[in-house]
């Protein structure tokens, strides 16, 4: 978000709540939304950080990019070095 005061309202950014994701994930089948996917105490505790400031969650995919705690994603294994 643009904190300079400057910037008119209608042209600062929206806030969200964004982590990375991680290696432990669910292994279910199929398309199950990115917060029940990635397995983590620091993606729980980003998730509840967004609840409790009523904004949205993002997390950081190393194969998927950008995605919404809610967004269905599948099952992947990648390991970044």
């Amino acid at each position: 978000m643009c904190d300079n005061p400057s910037v008119p309202m209608k042209r600062r950014g929206k806030r969200i709540v964004c982590t990375i994701c991680c290696g432990k994930k669910d292994p279910a089948w199929g398309l199950i939304p990115a917060l029940r996917r990635y397995r983590s105490r620091r993606i729980a505790r980003a998730a509840a950080l967004a609840r409790r400031a009523g904004l949205p969650l993002a997390i950081l995919s190393g194969k998927l990019g950008p995605v919404w705690a809610d967004e269905p994603i599948p099952h992947y294994d990648l390991l970044l070095l």
